[in-house]
């Protein structure tokens, strides 16, 4: 019955290879480690055109026969360890020894499509329409965006883009992440592969299979992510606390990576020398934002932003930045003050005691 679908568009194309709808041109032969064209999945959506193959997945063009609507389906297929089985659907161990199919990290997949489904509505975040579990694996279905990656964006503006366009960018991000944030949930990948610019510039920020709660570590919790230039210390080591602060660090880095036109340095890098001011120096950058950027990539989590929200009012000029090394200046004279303080109370007591002992002898 849907022999005659286009794969792109999904209107009737009849006989023809190429579609007088969209133009679209089926190939003759579909690779087989893809879903069949136009297998249909729950009984609902229709598998259309291939859109990209990585390590761990691949995405479709598809159609929700329920809602009439063209949406995106990822399909969870780590090649490295699982093939295609003969039936051309169902996903089987490339070792017949290996039996460890499906793995945790295809629940993993489904808890966290699941969670997101809530966050259908909210701006700056991919909307999750459905995800379940089929042929020995997980799909998630969601909103089919017609745009393109961050990373693809600043390589057509040269490298970097202007802090107006830099801003449009990042504060519906950080309105997105803030959603989270409310409700205990990390990111833990916010960079310039899983933000997504549409045709319409709507910005979108992607991929949630890194997607936890903001506790702290576990005996057990040995899960560690980490995209080099992005990624803050604590995501480099297994048992180290992480929250709405790991995501933030990610943010400043996107931020300085549209601003600078390339990376900041790894954070390991960092621990032994860091150059963060100094590559911001002379860069031309409003104050506030350069101010934004240090103090949210901050090597010591407790001195970043509290929250998205704090990170959005300086970057909006809305509340005066904070000269990171000023803030932790005067820390530090806190600190001595405190000290001074508490060696001239132990001193003051020395002294009356001595005073008490002479007047006792005479």
């Amino acid at each position: 019955m849907n022999e005659h679908i286009c794969l792109s568009c999904f209107h009737d194309k009849g006989a023809s290879r190429a579609c007088p709808h969209c133009g679209y041109i089926e190939t003759a032969q579909r690779k087989r480690s893809l879903l069949p064209a136009r297998y249909v999945l729950q009984n609902r959506y229709i598998v259309g055109e291939h859109l990209s193959t990585d390590k761990n997945g691949v995405c479709y063009k598809g159609f929700d026969m329920q809602t009439q609507q063209i949406v995106e389906i990822q399909e969870h297929f780590p090649r490295e360890i699982v093939m295609r089985a003969d039936d051309g659907v169902t996903l089987v161990p490339l070792s017949s020894g290996d039996t460890d199919w499906p793995c945790s990290g295809v629940r993993r997949i489904y808890e966290n499509a699941q969670t997101m489904k809530q966050y259908s509505q909210c701006e700056g975040l991919l909307h999750i329409y459905d995800a379940f579990e089929a042929n020995r694996t997980v799909y998630v279905v969601n909103e089919y965006l017609e745009g393109m990656l961050l990373e693809d964006y600043l390589g057509q503006c040269g490298g970097a883009v202007d802090t107006d366009t830099a801003l449009k960018i990042i504060l519906p991000i950080l309105d997105g992440l803030g959603q989270l944030h409310k409700n205990n949930l990390i990111h833990r990948a916010v960079t310039p592969k899983n933000i997504v610019i549409t045709s319409d510039d709507t910005v979108k920020l992607i991929n949630f299979v890194f997607l936890k709660e903001s506790t702290p570590y576990t005996e057990n919790e040995m899960t560690v992510y980490f995209s080099p230039g992005y990624a803050p210390y604590e995501q480099y080591v297994s048992k180290e606390r992480r929250g709405p602060y790991t995501d933030i660090y990610s943010v400043g880095a996107v931020l300085y990576r549209m601003l600078l036109g390339r990376a900041p340095a790894d954070a390991v890098a960092r621990m032994e020398d860091d150059t963060l001011q100094e590559d911001l120096t002379g860069t031309g950058l409003p104050e506030h934002i350069v101010l934004a950027i240090l103090k949210a990539m901050n090597m010591n989590k407790d001195r970043r932003y509290k929250s998205t929200t704090d990170m959005k009012n300086v970057l909006l000029a809305l509340t005066p930045p904070v000269d990171v090394d000023d803030e932790l200046n005067k820390i530090e004279r806190r600190k001595q003050i405190a000290v001074i303080c508490g060696l001239a109370v132990v001193l003051t007591a020395l002294l009356a005691l001595l005073v008490v002992t002479v007047i006792k002898r005479f």
